[in-house]
C-alpha cells in the first residue's frame, strides 16, 4: 500500500495531467516492484490479477472470477473518471495490464512508454499520445485483448524488467524517541484524513498546549480560508517550540497567503521580515526555499529572491508555487519573455485535478500582453 500511495504522489509532481486510469496503472505497476541483491524486478503481477481467468468453466465455478471480456476497453478505460476506477476492481486490473502491456509488452516499448509519459507531461491527450508512440486505440485494441489472456493464464508468461544498481552499506546512527501523544493523533489525522476532526479532538484533550496540536488546529483554520485564527495558532506553536523551523515556515506560508490576498499597497511584509531572514540562513529544500521566493516575489525584492527561487525550481522543477514566484520575479526584472514561458510552465503544471488557479490563468494572459509590447502593469 505505501509503494502505491507513494506512486500517486510522485505521478502528481510530475505528471499533475496524468489521466485517471495512468495515475492508478503506474501506483498498481510500481506498488509490486522487487529490490534484492542490488537487482530490481519491474512488471510483477499485482494480487488482484488472481481474479482474472479466460475460462467460462472457471467463472461458473467461482462466480468472484472475472473473464478477460469483462474488463473494460481501452476507450472505456480512457475515459473512466477517478471514482469509477475506485468504485470498480476491474478498472484497477485494466488500468495495470494497460501499463504493463505499454511498458513491458514489447522489447521496444520501453522507449515507446518514455515518449507517451513525456507526451501526457506536456498536455498531450492519452489517446493523442498512445498513437504517436504505439498506434490507434482500434489497432491496439486486439493486442490489449491478447495481452489480457496471457495475463490470466494459470501461469503469467509476462516480461519482467531487471536492472541493477549499487549498493552501498548503510552506516546510519538513527536518533529514536517516542512520539508525544500530540503526534500521534497528527499520524492519524495525516494518514487517515477522514478523522482528522476526532484525532484533533483527541489531541486537544491529551495534549492541549502542544505546539503540534496548535499546528493541527492551524492547518484545518487555513485550509477553511480562517486566517487570523491559523496565524494565531501557529504564532502560539512558534513560541512554544522556537528552535521548530518547520513550525516557522509554516506559520509564514499561512501569513504569505493573507498577505497575497490583499491588494499590494495594502500588504504589511515588513512585519515578516525577521523570520524571513531567519529562515533564508538555512533554507535547503523546496519548501524553506520557495517561502523566501514568495516573500521577496509579494515584495517585488527580486535581489533577495531570484537566487531562492531559481535554486527551489531547480530542486523540484514540478513546483507551481516555486515556478509562479519565478515568473513573478523574471516580470519585475522585466525579463518578460522568461516570465511567459515559466508561468506557462506552472499553469501546466498545477497539482489538483481541474484546472489552474484563475488568478495565475490572468497573470500569464499579463505577461503575455506586456511581452508582445502593450504597456500593462500586472500585479505580483
Amino acid at each position: 500500500m505505501s509503494r502505491h500511495e507513494l506512486t500517486h504522489r510522485l505521478v502528481i509532481q510530475r505528471l499533475p495531467r496524468a489521466p485517471a486510469w495512468l495515475n492508478e496503472g503506474l501506483a498498481e505497476y510500481f506498488s509490486m516492484i522487487s529490490f534484492k541483491n542490488g537487482t530490481a524486478r519491474l512488471g510483477i503481477p499485482t494480487p488482484r490479477l488472481r481474479r482474472l481467468t479466460s475460462s467460462r468453466f472457471e467463472k461458473g465455478r467461482i462466480p468472484q472470477k472475472l473473464l478477460v471480456d469483462e474488463i473494460p476497453t481501452l476507450k472505456e478505460l480512457l475515459n473512466a473518471d477517478e471514482a469509477t476506477i475506485e468504485s470498480d476492481e476491474k478498472y484497477y486490473i485494466a488500468a495495470w495490464a494497460a501499463v504493463h502491456y505499454l511498458a513491458n509488452g514489447g522489447a521496444d516499448h520501453v522507449q515507446r512508454f518514455r515518449s507517451f509519459v513525456n507526451a501526457v507531461a506536456k498536455g498531450e491527450t492519452a489517446e493523442a499520445a498512445l498513437a504517436a508512440s504505439y498506434d490507434s486505440l482500434g489497432v491496439l485494441e486486439p493486442r490489449y485483448r491478447d495481452y489480457l489472456k496471457k495475463v490470466a493464464a494459470v501461469v503469467p508468461k509476462l516480461r519482467e524488467w531487471t536492472f541493477s544498481f549499487p549498493v552501498a552499506p548503510i552506516q546510519a546512527n538513527p536518533r529514536v524517541r517516542t512520539l508525544d501523544d500530540a503526534e500521534v493523533h497528527r499520524l492519524w489525522a495525516f494518514f487517515v484524513p477522514a478523522y482528522e476532526s476526532e484525532q484533533l479532538r483527541q489531541a486537544r484533550l491529551h495534549a492541549p498546549l502542544s505546539p503540534i496540536t496548535l499546528l493541527m488546529e492551524a492547518l484545518i483554520a487555513a485550509r477553511q480560508h480562517r486566517y487570523a485564527e491559523a496565524t494565531g495558532e501557529l504564532v502560539q506553536a512558534v513560541e512554544l517550540a522556537p528552535q521548530d523551523l518547520f513550525l516557522l515556515s509554516l506559520k509564514l506560508s499561512v501569513l504569505l497567503e493573507r498577505e497575497a490576498r490583499k491588494p499590494p499597497a495594502d500588504r504589511n511584509l515588513a512585519l515578516l521580515a525577521a523570520d524571513v531572514r531567519r529562515l533564508a540562513e538555512t533554507a535547503d529544500e523546496t519548501q524553506t526555499l520557495a517561502i523566501v521566493a514568495r516573500y521577496g516575489a509579494l515584495g517585488g525584492d527580486v535581489g533577495l529572491a531570484l537566487p531562492y527561487a531559481e535554486r527551489a525550481v531547480a530542486l523540484d522543477p514540478y513546483c507551481f508555487d516555486c515556478l509562479s514566484s519565478l515568473a513573478q520575479l523574471y516580470f519585475a526584472k522585466g525579463e518578460f519573455a522568461l516570465a511567459v514561458d515559466t508561468q506557462e510552465l506552472a499553469v501546466h503544471r498545477w497539482p489538483k485535478r481541474g484546472g489552474a488557479p484563475w488568478a495565475s490563468i490572468e497573470q500569464l494572459r499579463c505577461y503575455r500582453r506586456r511581452n508582445s509590447g502593450e504597456a500593462v502593469s500586472c500585479p505580483l
